[in-house]
C-alpha cells in the first residue's frame, strides 16, 4: 500500500514548523538555518553566514574567501596544505564588491553579503536543503527605512492605538485644536457656546445586518450549530488591540515598506499639486467679450457651425459672415466669434488672442495637418481652452460598430494631443442645411458656462481686435494722390491689460505705428441691466431685445455712433425708397427716407408746431411763448447722456417681465407684442372722449369687458395703457415750479400702469348686494385693513410698517397733484395703490430670515472646509495663507482706488481698461491696407511696452520640429513669430561648449536643442516663438521650429573653426621652418605664440617670423618632424550676424496674394527657381588615395643600454636569418670574383638548378599518383553505398512481412476470443 502524498505533506509541515521555530529563537539562525559546516541568517537586503573553522586557524592569512556574482569559495591554508571547505553556487546573485568577511580566531568566519535583489532566500547554497518561507518572519526592520518613513509609520501606529482606545487620532486632534481657536473667534456662529466638536461631524446611520436572505439564513444556521456544539458565542471573543496583535501579529506590521513609501510620496505629490501660487485678480467688473475661435482645415464646416451658434444665441440668421461677430450670450457674458483661415498667418494671430478654440475635425477623413499645426502654434503662446467638434458624422450611413470604433479612435487621439478627458462634441447630422439644433444647443451651453484663465502673455500685453474700420482721409487728398498715406480709425474692445494713449502699436501683417488718438465710445453690444426684483431673485433668461449682435463687417449694426458722426448703413442708392406704397420698410430705411424727404428746417418746424394737452384745450404755439423767458432744466448730474434714459426704459421692461412667470413661452411673448401693437393703434382715438370721459362709462365697460380677464382701469378710461405716468425730479430751487402750467413736480416718481390690474369685477354674471354686511365680510380680508392669515393681523402689521422708515419708497413715490380733477395724493399715506408694500415687507422679512440662515450655513461649511484642507492636512500652510491675504488685500486696494473715480479721470491714470469699446486713430497707414482690406483676415492692434519697440540681437534656444522633413541651415532666411510681430530674419545656429565658447553649426541637430542668434525685436526672456520657412505654397508640415528667448546680450560672439595648413621646408632637430600657412608677416605676428601640431600628433609652437618666404615662420616641436608632415593651426574666426529684419506685410497685399507673401529666398531656392546647377569644388571631390608604403629603419639599442635592460627586453640572437637592413643593402659595395671562384660559383649554380628541376618533376608525379588514388577511393565508396542500399531494402522488406504476420495473428486471436464469449 502506498501512502497518500497529501497526508505525508501534512505530517511534514509540523516538523518543519518546529524546526524553523527553533531557528527563529536564535539570533544567528533568525530567518535562516543551521547546517553542519555553517549557520546563516538573513534580512530582505543582506545575508550573514558563520562558517565553523578548526581552533588552529587564528590568522587571517590562513583563510582565503573568494566572492563572485553567484559563487562562493572558502579555503583553509593549513600545514598539510590547502583544504577547501565550501565551493558552491549561490541560489541568487549578490553584490560581490559590497560583500565582506572577518575572522573570529579559533571559532568561525563571519561573512556579510549584500543581496542584488530584495527577496527572501530559501537556502544559502544551491545544494543545501531549503527552508519554508511560510514559517519565517518576513518583516523589514525599522532601521532600514529613512527618517521620513519611520515618522510616518510611528504616526500610523499611534493612530491605530488611539482608534482602538476610542480616542482621537493625530489628524483629529489637529482638527479639534483648530476648531477650538475658531469656536469663539469673531464672526463664529458658535461664539459663547461650550465647545462640542460633534456638531460638525456627520452622524451616519448605523449599519443593520439583513434579517432575511441567503446570508442571514447561513448566519442563523452557524449560530445554532455553535450553541449545539457547546462553543462560546462570537461575542465573547477578544476584541482588544493586545489580544488581536497576539492572535495575528502580521496584520499589524508593514507588509511592504516600498509600497508604503510609494503611497506616502503619492499623497505628498497630490498635496503639492493642489497648491497654486495666488495671483492678483485684475479682471474688470465688466469684462470684454470672450474670443471663441473656430479652427480647422478647409471644408470641415466652420462657417456653418458659426452661423448655427449665432442663431442659437441671438435667434437671428446671418447669411454672410465676414470678420468678428460679437453677441450677448448671458447676463454677464459676451462672446466674439472668429473664423480662422487655413493660412499660417491667421493661425498664429488667432492662437495669440483666443480664449476658447473650437477645433473642428472631419470624422470621415480624420485628423489633418492644419489641426496639428495649430496645436503646436497654440502651445507657444499659452494653450487656450480647446474643445473638439466632430463633423460629417452623417456620412456614416448606419450607427454600427465601425462608427463607434471611429469615434473611440478620434477621441483617444484627441486626448493624447490635448489632455485626458478633453471635451469632444459630435455634430450627428444636418437638417435643412444646418446642424441639428440639439447638438448646437449643447455646445452653446458649454461655451456659456466655461471659465477661462488668461495666459501670462495676454495679461501683460494690451490688444484690440478690430471689428470695424473707417477711412478718415480727406477725399480730395485721395483724388489728387491715390497712393497717399491714409488716416484710419479702428474700433474694438480692449483686451489683456489697460492700454494708454502713448502705447506703441503693432498691427501683425502691417507694421509698427503710434496712436494719434484713442477715445472710449458707448458699448455697442452692452450687457443687459440688472433684472433682480425686490426679493433679489434674478432671472437668467434673456428677452428678444437683450439678444444683441454686433458685426459691422457682416452688415449687422444698422446705425453706428461715432465720436463725431453717425454712420447709417444703406443697402444701395435707392434702397431707402419703397417701390410700392403698400410695401413695408425697415425702421432704418424709413428713417433715412424721412431725412431725405425733409423740406423744412428744424426751426421752421418748431415755429409752426402746436401743443394740445387735452381735446377741449386750446393749442399752444411757439409764437405764444416768445415773450416768456426760457428756463433750463438742471439735473443732479450735468453730464447725463442718452444712455441713462435707455437704462430707465430697460428697467421698466425688466419690471414688466419680472411680474410674469419665469417659464414664459415664445407664444406668450408674441401675444404681448400683439397687445402692444394694438395699444399703439388705439393712440389716435384718445381724443374722442375729451373731458367727458366719465359719461357712458358703463356702456364702454360692457363693450370692452371680457369675462375672467384682468381689467386695467387706466387703459379703459384713457385708452392708452402702455404709457407710464411718470414725473422727473428737479432741483430745490424749482421745487414748486409749474411745467406747462398744469403740473407741480415734487419728487421723481416712476410708475408702470400696465402692471396694475383690478380684480374687483371677476364675473359679470354674479352680482352681489354690497349693502349687506355678510356680503361685505366676504371681501373684507382682501383689503389692506383686513386680516390676511390667522397669525397675521393687518392693523398690527400696518402699525409696524409706519414705525419703519422706508427710504426706498420715499424716493420712488413722491407727492402728486392732478390739476384736472383736483385730487392730491401723498406718498407716505396712500402710495397711489400702485404698490403692495405690505406684501413686499413680508417678503423682505422672509428673505432676511432665509439669508441669515444661509449665511450661518455658509460660515459653518467654510470653517469646516478651511479646517480640513487649509490647516489640518497642510501644517505648513501659514505661508500660503499669508500670501493669499496679501493678494486679497492688493485686489481690494486696486478696485477701491479707482472705484468711485469718473472714467475720464480714471483713464488718465490707469489707461483704457479691458472691456471698454475704444476708437483708435492711426496715421501714415499705407494705402494698400485700405484698398486691399479684407475683414476675413483678422486685424489686431497689439500694444507693446517701450522696450519691445526696439530691435537688436536676440539669443534663443531652438529645436527643429520632428515632423519637419528638412534640417535647418545657418544663414538661410527664416520667418519668426515673436511677440506680436511676424518677421523674416537670418539666424546663425551655434552650440555652447564647455568653455562657454559659441561654436557655429552649419546645420541644426536632428533631435536636440541648439542656440540661435538673429537680429529682431527686443523681447523679454522666456518668451516663446515659432518659426516657419515659408508662407507661400503648401508643404508637408509648415511649423519648422519652436523655441524660447534666452538672452538679449548684444556682445554674444559666434566663432567658426578655421584650420590653417602649412608645410616645413627646413628641419633642424626639433626646430622647423614652415611656409604656406600665412601670407604676410603681419598675420604671423598676430599668431605668435599660438600652438600648432602635425597630423601625426606632434605638438609645437610658433616662435618668430622668417623673411625667406612671405608668411614663413620658425616653430619648435616636442619631437623631430619630417619634411612630409603637414602642420596645421586650429583657430576660431569670429562671425558677424547680419542685421536683417523684414516684417511680414501680408495685410498690404491683395486678397488673392495675402497667403502668398514671400520675402528673401535662400540660395538653394534661387538656384532651384533659376535652374542653376551647383558646380562642386574639385578639391572637395573624393579621389583615390595612393600612399607608398614607408619602410622604417629597425630599432637599434646601444650595447651599453642592453646590459641594463631586463632579460625579456634584451635582443636575442636567433638561428633564423635576420632581416637585412635595406639601407645597408643599398650602401653595400659590390664584390668582383676571381676567375676560379667564378667557375666554382657557376658549377654550384648548375647543381642547384638541376636539383630544383628534379624536385619539381618529383612533385608533379606525386600529385598525379595522389589524384589517381582519390579517383579509385571515390569509385569504391560509391559501390559500397549501393550495396548498403540494397541490403537496407531487403531488411526493411523482411521486417514489414514479420509485422504483417503479427497483426494478422493478433486479429485472429481476438476473433476467437469473441466467439468463445
Amino acid at each position: 500500500m502506498t501512502s497518500n502524498p497529501v497526508e505525508n505533506s501534512n505530517v511534514a509541515d509540523p516538523i518543519e514548523a518546529l524546526e524553523q521555530k527553533d531557528f527563529q529563537s536564535r539570533p544567528e539562525t533568525y530567518n535562516g538555518a543551521e547546517r553542519d559546516l555553517y549557520s546563516w541568517t538573513q534580512t530582505i537586503n543582506d545575508i550573514d553566514v558563520r562558517v565553523k573553522i578548526p581552533k588552529t586557524i587564528k590568522k587571517g592569512k590562513e583563510v582565503k574567501v573568494t566572492f563572485s556574482k553567484q559563487h562562493i569559495k572558502i579555503d583553509l591554508i593549513e600545514s598539510t596544505g590547502i583544504r577547501t571547505i565550501i565551493d558552491s553556487d549561490l541560489p541568487w546573485a549578490i553584490r560581490s564588491e559590497e560583500s565582506t568577511w572577518s575572522l573570529v580566531p579559533g571559532e568561525h568566519i563571519h561573512i556579510s553579503m549584500e543581496k542584488a535583489l530584495e527577496r527572501w532566500w530559501e537556502n544559502f547554497l544551491i545544494d543545501e536543503k531549503k527552508i519554508s518561507l511560510k514559517h519565517i518572519q518576513p518583516e523589514k526592520s525599522m532601521e532600514d527605512l529613512n527618517q521620513e518613513e519611520q515618522m510616518k509609520i510611528h504616526q500610523m501606529m499611534y493612530d491605530q492605538r488611539q482608534k482602538a482606545m476610542g480616542l482621537p487620532t493625530s489628524e483629529e486632534q489637529k482638527y479639534q485644536d483648530i476648531m477650538k481657536q475658531a469656536w469663539n473667534a469673531e464672526g463664529s456662529p458658535f461664539k459663547g457656546q461650550p465647545f462640542d466638536p460633534s456638531i460638525m461631524e456627520k452622524k451616519q446611520k448605523a449599519f443593520r445586518k439583513a434579517t432575511t436572505g441567503v446570508k442571514a439564513e447561513r448566519r442563523k444556521k452557524k449560530k445554532q450549530e455553535e450553541e449545539v456544539g457547546g462553543e462560546k458565542p462570537s461575542s465573547t471573543k477578544a476584541t482588544t488591540l493586545e489580544e488581536a496583535k497576539r492572535r495575528n501579529p502580521k496584520a499589524f506590521s508593514i507588509q511592504n515598506p516600498i509600497k508604503a513609501q510609494q503611497v506616502f510620496r503619492r499623497t505628498q505629490d497630490i498635496k503639492e499639486k493642489r497648491i497654486h501660487l495666488p495671483e492678483v485678480d485684475r479682471t474688470p467688473l465688466e469684462p470684454p467679450p470672450v474670443v471663441v475661435a473656430l479652427v480647422g482645415p478647409g471644408k470641415v464646416g466652420k462657417s456653418l457651425l458659426m452661423k448655427c451658434l449665432i442663431k442659437n444665441f441671438t435667434r437671428q440668421k446671418l447669411t454672410d459672415i465676414r470678420g468678428p461677430v460679437t453677441i450677448v450670450s448671458g447676463r454677464k457674458r459676451r462672446i466674439t466669434f472668429i473664423e480662422c483661415r487655413n493660412d499660417i498667418n491667421s493661425m498664429i494671430d488667432v492662437a495669440k488672442i483666443a480664449d476658447l478654440v473650437l477645433l473642428l475635425i472631419d470624422a470621415k477623413f480624420g485628423f489633418e495637418m492644419e489641426t496639428f499645426e495649430f496645436l503646436n502654434i497654440a502651445q507657444i503662446y499659452g494653450l487656450p481652452r480647446i474643445m473638439g467638434v466632430l463633423t460629417h458624422m452623417d456620412l456614416y450611413k448606419k450607427m454600427n460598430k465601425q462608427l463607434n470604433k471611429r469615434k473611440t479612435q478620434l477621441k483617444h487621439r484627441f486626448w493624447t494631443e490635448i489632455y485626458q478627458g478633453a471635451k469632444l462634441f459630435l455634430m450627428s447630422g444636418m437638417k435643412n442645411g444646418e446642424y441639428i439644433q440639439r447638438d448646437v444647443h449643447n455646445l452653446a451651453r458649454f461655451i456659456s458656462v466655461m471659465k477661462f484663465k488668461p495666459s501670462t502673455w495676454k495679461t501683460t500685453h494690451p490688444f484690440v481686435v478690430a471689428d470695424r474700420m473707417e477711412d478718415l482721409t480727406e477725399p480730395e487728398l485721395i483724388r489728387t494722390d491715390p497712393l497717399c498715406s491714409r488716416t484710419v480709425c479702428l474700433y474694438g474692445y480692449v483686451r489683456g491689460c489697460p492700454i494708454k494713449s502713448d502705447t506703441p502699436i503693432h498691427i501683425p501683417g502691417c507694421g509698427d505705428y503710434k496712436l494719434t488718438n484713442i477715445s472710449a465710445l458707448p458699448d455697442p453690444c452692452g450687457l443687459p441691466g440688472d433684472r433682480s426684483t425686490k426679493t433679489k431673485k434674478a432671472r437668467r433668461v434673456l428677452n428678444e431685445k437683450e439678444r444683441l449682435m454686433y458685426a459691422p463687417f457682416s452688415g449687422v449694426g444698422g446705425i453706428v455712433y461715432d465720436k463725431d458722426a453717425v454712420y447709417i448703413e444703406l443697402g444701395g442708392s435707392h434702397s431707402h425708397r419703397p417701390t410700392n406704397n403698400n410695401e413695408k420698410t425697415r425702421p432704418i430705411s424709413e428713417y433715412v427716407a424721412n431725412i431725405l424727404s425733409t423740406r423744412q428746417t428744424i426751426e421752421d418746424k418748431v415755429a409752426s408746431s402746436q401743443l394740445k394737452l387735452f381735446a377741449d384745450s386750446e393749442p399752444v404755439t411757439a409764437e405764444d411763448d416768445k415773450d416768456t423767458e426760457r428756463r433750463k432744466m438742471k439735473f443732479e448730474t450735468e453730464d447725463e447722456d442718452i444712455s441713462e434714459v435707455e437704462d430707465e426704459d430697460d428697467n421698466e421692461e425688466e419690471e414688466e417681465e419680472d411680474d410674469d412667470d419665469d417659464n414664459e413661452s415664445n407664444e406668450e411673448e408674441e401675444e404681448e407684442e400683439d397687445d402692444d401693437n394694438n395699444d399703439d393703434d388705439q393712440e389716435p382715438e384718445q381724443g374722442e372722449f375729451g373731458s367727458s370721459w366719465k359719461e357712458n362709462i358703463s356702456k364702454k365697460f360692457s363693450i370692452s369687458y371680457v369675462p375672467n380677464k384682468a381689467i386695467n382701469w387706466t387703459k379703459l378710461v384713457y385708452e392708452k395703457g402702455n404709457e407710464d405716468v411718470s414725473t422727473d425730479e428737479i432741483n430745490s430751487k424749482n421745487k414748486h415750479s409749474e411745467v406747462g402750467g398744469l403740473f407741480h413736480i415734487s419728487h421723481r416718481k416712476k410708475i408702470n400702469v400696465n402692471d396694475q390690474e383690478d380684480y374687483t369685477l371677476n364675473n359679470q354674471n354674479d352680482k352681489h348686494d354690497w349693502n349687506l354686511e355678510d356680503v361685505c365680510d366676504l371681501i373684507r380680508d382682501c383689503f389692506v385693513t383686513g386680516k390676511w392669515e390667522k397669525d397675521k393681523d393687518a392693523a398690527n402689521l400696518l402699525a409696524e410698517d409706519d414705525e419703519m422708515n422706508d427710504d426706498d419708497d420715499e424716493d420712488v413715490f413722491g407727492d402728486f397733484e392732478d390739476l384736472e380733477t383736483g385730487e392730491k395724493s401723498r406718498g407716505e399715506g396712500n402710495q397711489m395703490d400702485f404698490d403692495d408694500d405690505d406684501d413686499d415687507d413680508d417678503d423682505k422679512k422672509a428673505d432676511d430670515s432665509e439669508e441669515a440662515k444661509l449665511r450661518n450655513k455658509k460660515a459653518k461649511l467654510k470653517s469646516t472646509f478651511d479646517a480640513e484642507f487649509d490647516q489640518s492636512k497642510d501644517p505648513d500652510s501659514k505661508y500660503l495663507d499669508e500670501l493669499k491675504k496679501e493678494v486679497d488685500i492688493q485686489t481690494k486696494l486696486n478696485r477701491s482706488e479707482f472705484e468711485n473715480m469718473p472714467d475720464d479721470i480714471r483713464v488718465q491714470y490707469e489707461g483704457y481698461r479691458p472691456g471698454m469699446y475704444v476708437r483708435c486713430e492711426l496715421t501714415q497707414i499705407p494705402c494698400e491696407f485700405v484698398n486691399n482690406f479684407d475683414p476675413r483676415y483678422i486685424t489686431i492692434l497689439g500694444g507693446m511696452p517701450v522696450t519691445e519697440s526696439h530691435t537688436g540681437y536676440v539669443q534663443v534656444r531652438l529645436k527643429k520640429h520632428r515632423w519637419h522633413k528638412k534640417i535647418l541651415k545657418s544663414k538661410d532666411p527664416l520667418i519668426v513669430s515673436l511677440g506680436w510681430r511676424r518677421f523674416q530674419t537670418i539666424p546663425y545656429y551655434f552650440m555652447q561648449d564647455h568653455n562657454m565658447r559659441h561654436r557655429l553649426l552649419k546645420y541644426t541637430p536632428q533631435h536636440m536643442y541648439c542656440h540661435a542668434l538673429f537680429y529682431g525685436p527686443i523681447t523679454p526672456q522666456n518668451t516663446g516663438f515659432i518659426a516657419v520657412q515659408q508662407i507661400a505654397g503648401r508643404t508637408d508640415f509648415r511649423v519648422t521650429a519652436t523655441g524660447v528667448v534666452v538672452d538679449l546680450d548684444k556682445s554674444t560672439k559666434i566663432v567658426k573653426k578655421l584650420k590653417l595648413i602649412g608645410t616645413p621646408y627646413k628641419i633642424f632637430k626639433k626646430t622647423a621652418f614652415i611656409k604656406g600657412m600665412f601670407n604676410t608677416s603681419l598675420e604671423v605676428a598676430k599668431f605668435q605664440g599660438a600652438s600648432i601640431r602635425t597630423v601625426s600628433g606632434i605638438r609645437g609652437q610658433i616662435k618668430k617670423i622668417c623673411k625667406e618666404h612671405p608668411g614663413a615662420f620658425r616653430a619648435t616641436f616636442e619631437d623631430k618632424i619630417l619634411l612630409s608632415d603637414i602642420i596645421f593651426l586650429r583657430a576660431w574666426l569670429p562671425l558677424q550676424v547680419p542685421r536683417f529684419y523684414t516684417p511680414v506685410t501680408n495685410l498690404l497685399m491683395t486678397t488673392e496674394q495675402k497667403d502668398q507673401w514671400q520675402g528673401l529666398r535662400s540660395l538653394g531656392q534661387l538656384k532651384r527657381d533659376k535652374n542653376i546647377r551647383n558646380e562642386p569644388n574639385v578639391d572637395s571631390l573624393y579621389k583615390p588615395i595612393e600612399r607608398r608604403e614607408r619602410i622604417f629603419r629597425p630599432l637599434q639599442i646601444p650595447t651599453q643600454l642592453q646590459s641594463d635592460l631586463p632579460f625579456h627586453l634584451k635582443p636575442k640572437s636567433t638561428e633564423t636569418t635576420t632581416i637585412k637592413d635595406p639601407i645597408q643593402e643599398k650602401q653595400r659595395v659590390a664584390v668582383i670574383l676571381e676567375p676560379e671562384e667564378k667557375k666554382m660559383a657557376d658549377i654550384m649554380k648548375m647543381f642547384t638548378t638541376v636539383y630544383k628541376d628534379r624536385l619539381k618533376t618529383k612533385q608533379k608525379t606525386q600529385e598525379t599518383r595522389y589524384a589517381q588514388h582519390k579517383k579509385q577511393q571515390k569509385a569504391q565508396d560509391i559501390k559500397r553505398l549501393q550495396k548498403h542500399k540494397q541490403l537496407k531494402k531487403v531488411v526493411y522488406k523482411k521486417l514489414g512481412q514479420m509485422e504483417a504476420r503479427k497483426t494478422k495473428n493478433s486479429s485472429r486471436h481476438k476473433k476467437n476470443d469473441s466467439t468463445d464469449e
